[in-house]
Order: structure tokens, then C-alpha cells, then sequence
């Protein structure tokens, strides 16, 4: 620098100057600021992300062109390195571990916003000048993708119905308040083909009824996909267990030849739960043969250990049953077609060919299979006779006629077959006339079984039962006369028997469920079933199948809008109407109680007390209580979690570990309840916990 420098004398006024040069010599100077451009680290960036490029303001810089040397000093999650000028990220989130071990997790957005590194910058002058700066780096916040993908039960039993729920299906996702789409993506078995599940909302249900016998395990993949942008998945594998149950059969069938072929008519029956025979007439002679018949009957289950039991009432049954035989029928679906030999062991002693009213051994049927009985439902009929009458080619013992407008009715054509001759029939049938008995009826053209034309039950009072004694002349060299009873039964049009073959169905079944069907027997009329009250069009008709009508929605019970809920209405009534089906005629009104069965549901509505902590709060504390509501009556739940900052007893949330609000502002947890019923079920929430400063 040039400077000039003047002295004046006041007094004697006079003036020097003189003219001077200063040389100012260098000094090296720390740096004053650094920065980093730009400094965003989205989180879940990978080992080796360049976050930005450090740069230092030097008072040198420009002067000498100095260079600088950067190395940091605190990095208290030990998560960046420096090549060069760049800052450089050196550790990676483990995402699976967020929730549960969130140190694994440096720069997740979840727990902090923001990262401090401290770095010295160090310039290259004489001697060398160096300063320690706090280098922000700010966190942005990415999709998550949803972890730990479960499904909280895998058994279902064999036979359930279509809509049956199996489980449902939970994720854990940092990403608190996020909703997810589950998708089933593949279902393999070994043996079976077509699909047999489906995926409502978070719930896993059948849309095939699954057969033990066929197929004991599935293997499922289903893919949890988040509402992100962009969306993040996970996919896992799931293996569904078919539980065995015991498939004992309703129905059965008798063969009075034990060599006949089994026809394609009775096996269908059998499949149908139909038996339509009442009576089975054999000859008398076949009381004394060794083998009388065989029952059939179809199993739907593998390595039964089956034994056929009869009881008639007395000490000795008369009939003995063989140890079933049963052999493969179908494979899919598995069916076992099983015969057992009818036998007489213990025989009446007065009886014999002579007694030509016949024989009827009624035997009520149990079926032993693996130490569980069953008895069918329909005794064994058999009767012992030669001589079998038939009205318009069916063997009958007695029929039902109404009593209004039953004058001249015509019945039938009526005749005889002798069961001893193959089935031939007899030469003539008349009504006994000398018989003490009285009965309304005639036969007309030698073969018409009518009601006379002077007769009038409509002034009766009740019902009316008559014996009709026919005789019938046999042919042969043996012909002989022989006496038959049919008996009469004169009845209201409304006089029947009429009812639900199953009155139960599970709550929250889905639209279109069998119930049951209703059958009307031991009437006078062909008959129409009308659905007059459905209950809400909860229910309704086809044909005589009563099925449900409503569609489920899932999580109805939040506001009480499902069709078939045991807690709220464990019977529900509905009414039909048994109309006439050529006049239309309504005969009877009837009301049936339909049994909502209990099914456990899913807890809802999880909720916390409270969602701020203070940091200095006392390890051990209770922070919050939790509270779900469950439809189920006296029912308990069990809270737990996976956050290891946590832990609950009984519904009490208490802290476990110290919190940090400068470290860890935001803490996620999730939690599930659990209920006590069977199976059990569960429901999840996520909450986000705020950790309060207390500076």
C-alpha cells in the first residue's frame, strides 16, 4: 500500500509531507463455512449413494488457490464416508428390521428427519489452517414396502362350505396408515385341479369345498402390495392344512341279491342321500336261505375300521350284518362304495312257509366307523311274504286319501304279485264282503280300486283309519286263497308331516348357502313350498331348497348390518306357506326357527389412550391403555407387539427402553390382539408414537 503523510506547525505555519510504502505479508486463515450441495438423502438409498459435494469459503482460497482436505469427525451412526469433496453414504437400512430393531436403521425417515455429521476442513497453506463444521443432512421420506407378510390361521376343515373364512392376512409397514391389497398369485396341490380359495379384502375363504381325502395340504403365494407411490409388494408362500372329519353316510340301500350289479340308479341315490324304498318284500323262503341281501352304502373317507350293527327291539336281533367289504368307487371326489351281508341268525321259532300274512322284521342300522357311531335314520324294512299287493305297480301296505271330495275317487289299479313266483301276478282280487270290518271301498272292472259312490268323510270330525281285507286267489297247482290288508288313511288336506332336513347355518355365511330342504310326507296331495315371510329377504326358495339371499360384507358388525349375526339373533323366524299344487290352495301355514350357529369373529376398533411420550419418562411406566372390541360374548383378548421399546401386560403398554427426542422423534409400533375363541383371531393396527421434548 502507497501512503502519504503530512505535518503542520499551527504556530509558524509550516507543512512537511513525505510519501511512504507499506508491504503487507501474508498470513495462511482457517476456513470460515462449509456446505454440502445438495444434502437430501431419500431414505433406503444404497451403500455408495453420492449425497452432494462439500464446499469450503477460505479467505485464501482466491488469493493462492488453496485446496482442502476433509475428514470427518463425529458420525454417531457411523453411517457416511468422504472420497475427495463428496460425501458418500457407507451403510445401508436394513428395512426388514425397522420396526423391530430400529438402530439397524440410520437414515429411516420414520424414526428421524434429519442426520448431524461433523466434518474438519483443512486447507493446504503455511502453515496449514483447519475448522470443524456440523454438516446437516436432511432425510426425505420413501415408500416402504410392507414386511412380515402372515396369515394368522391355515386350517380349515374339510367339507366347509363355499364363503368359509380361513384366515386373514397381516403386514407390518413403516409406512404408518397405508392401506394394502393382498392378491393370490399361484395355489398348487398334488393331486387336485381347479381353484379352491379366493382373497376377500385381508380375508382368505373358500370358493371350493376342500376333500381330505383328495388333497390333505395346499401351497399358496400371495403378494401384500401397499398404496404407495410407487407401490412396494412382498410375497410369501403359504401352506393351508385340510383337517380330516368323519364322513359317515345318511343313507343307505338294500340289494336282496347279493350277486346283482350294482346299477348306476342306486349309486346316484346314494349320492343324493335318497333311499325310496320303505318296505322290501322278500319271499319266504328267503328267511331260511344263508344270505338274505347285502346293505350298500357310500364313504367318503380313507382307513376306516367300519362294523354294521342291527337292533330290533329284542334280546336276540334276528338279523346279523357282515363286517363291511368296501372298494374304490370314484377318486375325485374320493368315494368308497362298502356292502355288508344280511344274514338271519336268530329266527322266530313259529314261523314258516305257512304263515301267509307274512313276516316284518323292522331293524334299526348302527354304523361303527374308528370308534364314532352313527345310526341311520331309517330302520331296515323287510318283509318276509308271498303274496304282495300293488296299486298302480308300486308294492303298498296302505295309501292316504283326503277326506273333502273324495267321493268316487278314483285310487288306482290294484293287483297281486306273488314274490315267491318271481313276482307273477295272482289270478283274481276282490274285497272280502264277509269280512266284520267296514271300509269305503270298491273295486270296479275287476282291477280300480275307488272310494264308493255313497260315501262322504266330510262330515267327520277327524281323521279316519280303515283295514280294507282283500282276498287274493293264487294260481297254480297250489292255489289257495289268501287274505291282505291295506290300510286306509283318510285324511285333512293339511294333515302331513312336513320339515326341514337342516334348520342351522353359520353366521355370516355367504349369499346362495344351503340350509336344508323342506320335505312334506304322509300326505293326500303333490304339494308347493311358498316362502311368505324371508326374514329382510335374508332367505329364500328354490324349489323346496331353502338358501340364504343376502351378500355378506366384510366388517358388517361395525354397524350392526349383517344378515345372519349370532350375537344379536341367535334364532331367526321364517314362514312358509304348503299350497295345493294344482288349485293353489294354501293348507297350511308354518313357521320354522332357523339356528344361527357362532362363529368367531375378528376383533375391531384397536385402540390407544395415548400416543405421547415424553422423553424422560421412567422405563417401566404405562403409557398407554389398549382397548378392542370384540362381538364375541365373553371372549378375552391378548395385546402383543414386536417393538422392542415396548412391551404389554395384560392391556397396559409400558416402556421399556429410554427415549431420545433429539435422536428419535417418531416411533412406529404395531400391535395385535388376539381373542380367546377357536379358532382364534386376530386383528392389527399400526400407531405412531410421538416422543415429547421436555426442554
Amino acid at each position: 500500500y502507497d501512503i502519504t503523510v503530512s505535518c503542520s506547525d499551527f504556530i509558524h505555519h509550516f507543512t512537511i509531507s513525505k510519501n511512504f510504502t507499506i508491504a503487507v505479508s501474508d498470513v495462511n486463515e482457517a476456513p470460515v463455512a462449509l456446505t454440502l450441495i445438495p444434502n437430501i438423502l431419500p431414505e433406503n438409498s444404497p451403500t455408495g449413494y453420492v449425497i452432494g459435494q462439500l464446499q469450503t469459503i477460505d479467505p485464501d482460497i482466491y488469493s493462492v488457490n488453496q485446496t482442502f482436505q476433509y475428514t470427518i469427525v463425529t458420525d454417531l451412526s457411523h453411517t457416511f464416508e468422504l472420497k475427495n469433496d463428496k460425501l458418500i453414504l457407507k451403510r445401508e437400512n436394513s428395512v426388514e428390521m425397522c420396526i423391530t430393531q430400529p438402530d439397524l436403521c440410520p437414515h429411516d425417515y420414520e424414526q428421524t428427519t434429519s442426520l448431524l455429521v461433523r466434518i474438519l476442513v483443512e486447507d493446504n497453506g503455511v502453515p496449514r489452517a483447519s475448522q470443524k463444521f456440523w454438516i446437516q443432512v436432511k432425510i426425505t421420506d420413501a415408500n416402504d414396502p410392507p414386511l412380515n407378510l402372515q396369515l394368522d390361521k391355515n386350517i380349515v376343515i374339510e367339507n366347509s362350505p363355499i364363503g368359509t373364512l380361513i384366515g386373514s392376512f397381516s403386514v407390518e409397514d413403516q409406512d404408518l396408515y397405508q392401506t394394502h391389497t393382498y392378491t393370490l398369485l399361484n395355489e398348487n396341490s398334488f393331486t387336485s385341479s381347479g381353484f379352491f380359495f379366493t382373497i376377500e379384502d385381508n380375508d382368505l375363504r373358500l370358493v371350493r369345498s376342500p376333500d381330505y381325502e383328495q388333497e390333505q395340504f395346499f401351497l399358496i403365494t400371495v403378494q401384500a402390495t401397499d398404496n404407495g407411490i410407487p407401490p412396494k409388494n412382498i410375497t410369501s408362500d403359504f401352506l393351508i392344512e385340510i383337517l380330516d372329519t368323519d364322513e359317515i353316510p345318511d343313507t343307505y340301500t338294500f340289494i336282496s341279491n347279493i350277486n346283482d350289479i350294482i346299477s348306476n340308479d342306486t349309486i346316484n341315490n346314494l349320492i343324493n342321500g335318497i333311499n325310496p324304498v320303505r318296505i322290501t318284500y322278500l319271499p319266504q323262503s328267503a328267511y331260511f336261505q344263508l344270505s338274505i341281501g347285502r346293505i350298500i352304502f357310500l364313504i367318503e373317507d380313507r382307513y376306516r375300521d367300519l362294523y354294521l350293527h342291527g337292533y330290533d327291539g329284542t334280546q336276540l336281533n334276528e338279523l346279523n350284518f357282515s363286517k363291511p367289504i368296501c372298494a374304490s368307487l370314484t377318486e375325485s371326489p374320493y368315494r368308497l362304495l362298502c356292502t355288508s351281508n344280511v344274514t338271519v341268525v336268530n329266527p322266530r321259532v313259529v314261523y314258516d312257509n305257512n304263515d301267509h300274512d307274512g313276516h316284518l322284521v323292522v331293524t334299526l342300522l348302527t354304523l361303527t366307523s374308528n370308534n364314532k357311531t352313527m345310526t341311520f335314520s331309517k330302520p331296515l324294512r323287510i318283509k318276509f311274504e308271498n303274496i304282495t299287493l300293488t296299486i298302480n305297480g308300486q308294492q303298498k301296505e296302505s295309501i292316504y286319501i283326503p277326506k273333502d271330495n273324495s267321493t268316487s275317487l278314483i285310487i288306482g289299479s290294484i293287483h297281486a304279485i306273488d314274490v315267491a313266483a318271481a313276482g307273477r301276478p295272482v289270478a283274481n282280487i276282490i274285497l272280502n264282503e264277509n269280512s266284520s270290518l267296514t271300509y269305503p271301498l270298491e273295486i270296479v272292472n275287476s282291477t280300480i280300486l275307488k272310494v264308493r259312490d255313497d260315501v262322504n268323510f266330510s262330515s267327520s270330525n277327524s281323521s279316519l283309519t280303515f283295514n280294507v281285507s282283500v282276498l287274493v286267489t293264487t294260481t297254480g297247482e297250489d292255489s289257495r286263497i289268501v287274505e291282505k290288508y291295506l290300510t286306509v288313511y283318510v285324511k285333512e288336506k293339511n294333515d302331513f308331516n312336513f320339515i326341514l332336513s337342516n334348520n342351522k347355518i353359520m353366521e355370516n355365511s355367504h349369499e346362495n348357502t344351503s340350509i336344508g330342504n323342506f320335505i312334506v310326507e304322509d300326505g293326500v296331495d303333490n304339494y308347493t313350498i311358498i316362502l311368505i315371510d324371508n326374514a329382510n329377504e335374508r332367505f329364500k326358495l328354490n324349489e323346496t331348497n331353502l338358501l340364504t339371499a343376502k351378500k355378506y360384507v366384510e366388517h358388517c358388525h361395525l354397524n350392526q348390518t349383517c344378515p345372519l349375526n349370532h350375537e344379536i339373533e341367535s334364532i331367526i323366524n321364517i314362514t312358509v306357506a304348503v299350497n295345493n299344487q294344482i288349485t293353489n290352495e294354501t293348507l297350511r301355514f308354518v313357521t320354522v326357527p332357523i339356528e344361527i350357529e357362532d362363529e368367531n369373529e375378528t376383533p375391531y376398533n384397536l385402540t390407544l389412550s395415548n400416543v405421547v411420550v415424553p422423553e424422560n419418562t421412567t422405563i417401566n411406566s404405562t403409557i398407554s391403555i389398549l382397548n378392542a372390541i370384540d362381538v364375541d360374548f365373553n371372549q378375552t383378548l391378548t395385546y402383543t407387539t414386536t417393538n422392542p421399546i415396548f412391551t404389554i401386560v395384560d392391556n397396559r403398554l409400558i416402556l421399556k427402553q429410554k427415549l431420545n427426542y433429539d435422536k428419535r422423534q417418531f416411533i412406529p409400533i404395531i400391535i395385535r390382539a388376539t381373542d380367546s375363541g377357536q379358532p382364534p383371531s386376530s386383528v392389527i393396527i399400526e400407531y405412531e408414537f410421538l416422543a415429547g421434548d421436555n426442554a
